[in-house]
Order: C-alpha cells, then structure tokens, then sequence
C-alpha cells in the first residue's frame, strides 16, 4: 500500500511538472537583424554581397571591426605639402566624426612643417608624396599605412599614415584620412548601391575615384551609427556582429545589380 502510495506522488508531481513546464513562456525569437546590415558588413568587416565585386575591399583586415578604442581623440595632422583645397574637404569631414560614431570617437585638426610627418599613437596623417610606392604603398596614387596596437589585439588601430599623390581628386584625400584612418572602413561595391556617389567609401571596377561622395553619406552614417551604438568594441570579429544581430549571413543579399532600396527609395 505504501509503495502505491509513493508511486502516486511519483506521478503527481512528474505531471505538475510537466504542466509546469508547459505554462512556461515559449523562448523570445531572435532580435530583428539591423538595418542595412549588408551596408554594415561591407564597410566593417569587407565582406558580403556588398564587398566590391573585384575583391578591392582594401582592408588588412577582414572578418574584425577595425577602429581606435572608444574614447579616443583621433589627432589629423596634414604636412603643409597638401593643399588649401584638400585641407579643408578633411576638415569638414573629420566634423561628422563624432556624429557617425556616436560621440564615441572625436578628431582634431592641426597642420605640421613637418614635408612628411610620421603619426604617433591615435593619429592619423597625410602627406603628398612624388613616389608613393617607395613608402610602402602598392600602387602610386598612394594609400593608407595602418598600425595596428599588437598581433594579439586585431583590429584595435594605433595609427594611420595616407601617403598620397599631389594630383588626385579632393575625395580620394578624404576617403584615406576620415574613411580608411579615423574610422576604420573598408571599400563597398559602387554598382551594388546605384552609384559612387552614394558612399565616400565606393569603389569596383569601373569605378572613379573623383565619383565618389566627398564627406560621409546618409548610408555610410547609418552604417557606423548602428555598430557605434551596439556594445560591441573595436576588435569585435564578424562572430560578434553575427551574435549582436549587426549582420546575418541567412539574410544576405545575393550578388547582383543595384540595390535601391537600401538607399531608401523604392524600387
């Protein structure tokens, strides 16, 4: 009699149990992928559908978020070698700064004697330069030198050095120093998002330098504002930005022909 006993109690609660398990709220679904999130990847990671479709994502780093530490006053220095014209364009730029990266990093704006000035930590300069490629460059219109705080922390930017021809568009001067050195992006597929002027970071084949916009666009701000905001840090792999909703492989764009809607018009 007893051993029913307990058998019974056995079975009552196995079935409250269960009952209880069964009133339990079903798990929440996923947060909702942020907006643009192809954008996002493209820009910070340089890769995905947006990528420039010639594999000139100009990156040294793919699959990490490249940028200086949060709080970070990033000093541009510009040799006095460059011009009024190209001095001012950076300058308005460096002003949207903080704005895209949410007050997390700011600029300052200083010209040096200095013909060809080397940057110390959290600085970023330019020089115009007869033989680019004898700097470190590729190719001779010049490029961006990024330094990088260790191999043990990729992704986290101590500098970045633009050495440049003197005879390039305003833009290609601003898409090096504000773009690739204060905020760390790489290049996004011109053709993907209707047009090069639509990102001061566009680039692909057949794509001009001086056709690209001059300071940060409504996309490019868009895209820096939501990785900003999330708690992400620079550094953060493509894993993390998987993780934090900023980017989801599933919903990727497929590669293809301009994609209007991302730009917010209809199609």
């Amino acid at each position: 009699m007893r051993r029913v006993m307990l058998l019974a109690l056995v079975s009552s609660a196995l079935l409250l149990d269960a009952r209880a398990i069964g009133a339990q709220d079903p798990p929440s679904p996923p947060a909702p992928v942020a907006e643009n999130a192809d954008v996002i990847e493209a820009l910070f990671l340089g890769s995905g559908p947006l990528t420039p479709a010639d594999g000139s994502h100009a990156c040294p780093l793919t699959d990490y978020w490249k940028g200086f530490p949060r709080g970070t006053t990033v000093k541009v220095r510009l040799s006095t070698t460059v011009s009024e014209k190209v001095r001012e364009a950076i300058e308005q730029a460096l002003r949207q700064v903080p704005e895209a990266t949410n007050g997390a990093i700011d600029a300052t704006f200083e010209l040096t004697e200095d013909a060809n000035p080397m940057p110390e930590q959290n600085e970023v300069t330019l020089t115009f330069h007869p033989d680019p490629v004898s700097q470190g460059c590729i190719f001779d219109r010049g490029c961006i030198i990024h330094r990088f705080e260790s191999k043990d922390r990729p992704g986290i930017l101590r500098s970045g050095r633009a050495v440049q021809a003197a005879d390039l568009p305003v833009n290609d001067y601003v898409h090096d120093v504000v773009g690739h050195g204060v905020i760390g992006m790489c290049h996004i597929d011109a053709k993907r998002i209707c047009g090069p002027e639509n990102s001061l970071m566009s680039r692909g084949a057949g794509v001009f330098s001086g056709e690209t916009a001059i300071e940060l666009t409504a996309l490019d701000l868009s895209a820096a504002k939501a990785v900003y905001g999330s708690p992400l840090d620079p550094g953060a792999t493509r894993d993390d930005f998987i993780e934090h909703r900023l980017i989801d492989p599933a919903l990727s764009r497929s590669a293809g022909e301009c994609i209007d809607d991302l730009l917010g018009t209809s199609g």
